[in-house]
């Protein structure tokens, strides 16, 4: 799996080119088909063989592609109705303030979902999470690498659902230590009385329905943004990031 020392290795090499397999593209893309019927898409971290120009081809776009490498600038030309691609993970912030003025769809993980400048965004309703993976695969000049929760992000108003989730009947929980969130540890174990705040673990995102819950925030540091609220810490023990959601 490409795991956080993966992404910190390929930061300091430089070495940030896992491309999307074409079947992965799309289903990450079937949720917008509609919308970019006819569009003219930009995709500035793609070649003409990327799997994105490829199958936005086949949908009848007019494709405008920019191959991105370290030290390039963004490609950013007036001329075009949505951007598209799987940027460079280690560029991802710089990548998403370059573009976000404009409709906007890309591959992220949760951790850079998770930068205060696109969290921020996604809980004020900015960015919206599409088709999302518990993990996928890229090939990485050549390899085949896993990458862990992996998501198509947009500043679309569409949004992919999930099924709704069967909930748990249980009502003993430990709470965040001086907080009132009760904390789950397993996405089944969400209570289905509840009507405070819950924190669950991170890999609740591939299952989020937005018309159940809502995303309140994040317990990772306490600090990291407005809606960081605190750290996930049980019974003394730190747990690992937590998102915080609530009852619609």
């Amino acid at each position: 799996m490409r795991t956080k020392a993966n992404l910190d290795l390929a930061r300091k090499n430089k070495n940030d080119e896992y491309y999307t397999y074409y079947e992965d593209v799309v289903k990450g893309l079937e949720p917008y088909k509609e919308y970019l019927k006819g569009k003219r898409v930009l995709c500035p971290c793609d070649t003409e063989q990327s799997n994105f120009v490829k199958y936005l081809t086949e949908l009848g776009c007019d494709v405008v592609t920019y191959h991105k490498t370290n030290g390039d600038e963004w490609f950013k030309p007036d001329n075009y109705d949505v951007c598209i691609t799987n940027p460079p993970f280690s560029k991802i912030k710089d990548f998403y303030n370059t573009y976000k003025d404009k409709p906007l769809i890309f591959v992220c993980t949760f951790n850079h979902l998770c930068y205060k400048d696109l969290f921020v965004d996604f809980i004020e309703g900015r960015l919206n999470i599409g088709q999302s993976n518990q993990s996928m695969y890229f090939d990485a000049q050549g390899e085949h690498k896993g990458v862990s929760l992996v998501m198509f992000v947009s500043n679309l108003d569409i949004v992919e659902n999930n099924n709704h989730l069967q909930l748990s009947d249980e009502s003993d929980f430990d709470v965040i230590d001086g907080t009132d969130i009760i904390n789950v540890n397993k996405t089944k174990d969400i209570p289905n009385y509840y009507s405070g705040v819950i924190a669950v673990p991170i890999s609740y995102i591939c299952k989020h329905n937005n018309e159940d819950f809502k995303i309140v925030g994040i317990a990772k540091h306490g600090k990291d943004n407005k809606y960081d609220l605190c750290r996930p810490f049980v019974n003394g023990k730190e747990k690992y990031t937590r998102l915080l959601i609530q009852r619609r």
